[in-house]
């Protein structure tokens, strides 16, 4: 069975499963790097998710919110005008959600089981995970509205008092299209001063 560490990037909910696995696994976990941490706070989920947890009620508001969820896609982003660099991969995603709701029966079945269910405020979780001695690195746009830059930053802060955080500027909830260079480049130097 393969038991050597290895480095976790999570992406926003996969940054909770990133932070789930360091706590569970911690000597399997080298690094852990957090891209727009889900865990803090979230904007979309206050009133929306009291909803969405009643069943029948639940279902209707998922079914009416479909012809949206593409177009949502763009408040994930500071700048989401066509002139963007970024604009094709945002087209690209708008499609991919396009695609799941007309050919995936079961796409929003699964999205509203993730809003019911994922364990969206995790800071009892993160405070532990956030003592351990391991590398740690956090990437958050400091425009991010879905979870909250503004907000949230400072309590990430306390919870991992020894973790390298980086803001970019100027950007949404989606840094590695928004900004890849920028994220590829802090990636690439945090893997690469931890490697033994």
């Amino acid at each position: 069975m393969y038991r050597r560490p290895v480095d976790i990037i999570g992406y926003c909910l996969g940054a909770a499963v990133g932070v789930g696995f360091a706590a569970k696994c911690p000597e399997l976990c080298k690094s852990l790097t957090l891209i727009s941490p889900i865990g803090i706070k979230t904007s979309f989920l206050k009133e929306y998710k009291v909803l969405l947890r009643r069943y029948c009620v639940g279902e209707m508001v998922i079914r009416a919110r479909s012809s949206i969820l593409a177009e949502n896609q763009r408040s994930h982003y500071f700048n989401d005008t066509e002139r963007s660099i970024h604009w094709p991969l945002l087209q690209k995603q708008m499609a991919m959600i396009q695609f799941q709701l007309s050919s995936t029966p079961g796409y929003l079945g699964a999205l509203l089981s993730t809003y019911r269910e994922f364990p969206f405020r995790l800071e009892e979780l993160l405070s532990i995970v956030g003592l351990h001695s391991r590398p740690v690195l956090i990437i958050w746009g400091d425009r991010d509205i879905i979870c909250p830059y503004k907000t949230s930053i400072h309590k990430i802060e306390s919870l991992f008092p020894n973790a390298y955080i980086v803001d970019i500027r100027d950007c949404g909830h989606n840094p590695i299209f928004e900004k890849y260079n920028e994220v590829a480049s802090e990636l690439t130097d945090f893997c690469m001063a931890n490697q033994a």
